[in-house]
């Protein structure tokens, strides 16, 4: 008989994004993965979580073969990318402590100069014209920037930005842990 090696495939997924990637390194890409190499040999998936830029470029040079639990439309059109039928429903959500919100027009503030603004770098807001340029978000939309979703919670709640923007899995599993 004859061995052959797999071949590799290279996906890449935010670096932390519950429940899909967690700060210990599972989640459900993870599990996804290795369900795929459990049932299969032709190839080897193996996962690389990385902030949102580094995904685009590493997809652009060809470094990843494959991105997870990411939509086309957030930032990745003009890439070499086919998009796979959409799995889930996610949406952004904004959210602020309850202390500070007298009524649901207290989001009317975001991206102003009224209430300073938390997002991922990286992520594609509609609210914010798509801008990208972490300058520009700071200077023209009051907005701060950090690497991931579970940061955007910790300085809303350490009152560090007064509305963050986060996805719907990433709150509803914030909560679970966190009630």
């Amino acid at each position: 008989q004859i061995a052959h090696a797999a071949n590799t495939v290279y996906v890449t997924t935010n670096r932390e994004q519950p429940p899909y990637t967690l700060e210990d390194g599972s989640g459900l890409v993870i599990d996804m993965v290795n369900a795929l190499n459990a049932i299969q040999f032709d190839y080897k998936f193996e996962v690389a979580p990385v902030v949102s830029d580094r995904a685009k470029a590493g997809i652009a040079n060809g470094t990843y073969d494959m991105i997870a639990m990411n939509n086309v439309m957030w930032g990745y059109q003009g890439l070499d990318v086919v998009p796979s039928v959409d799995l889930l429903e996610v949406q952004d959500q904004y959210f602020a402590l309850s202390s500070n919100v007298d009524s649901q027009a207290f989001f009317d503030k975001i991206g102003t100069p009224a209430a300073k603004t938390n997002v991922v770098k990286g992520f594609s807001y509609n609210f914010l014209g798509f801008e990208q340029d972490v300058k520009v978000l700071k200077n023209q939309f009051n907005t701060s920037v950090v690497l991931d979703e579970p940061t955007v919670v910790k300085m809303v709640l350490s009152k560090r930005a007064d509305i963050g923007v986060s996805s719907s899995t990433n709150l509803q599993y914030h909560k679970i842990l966190n009630p």
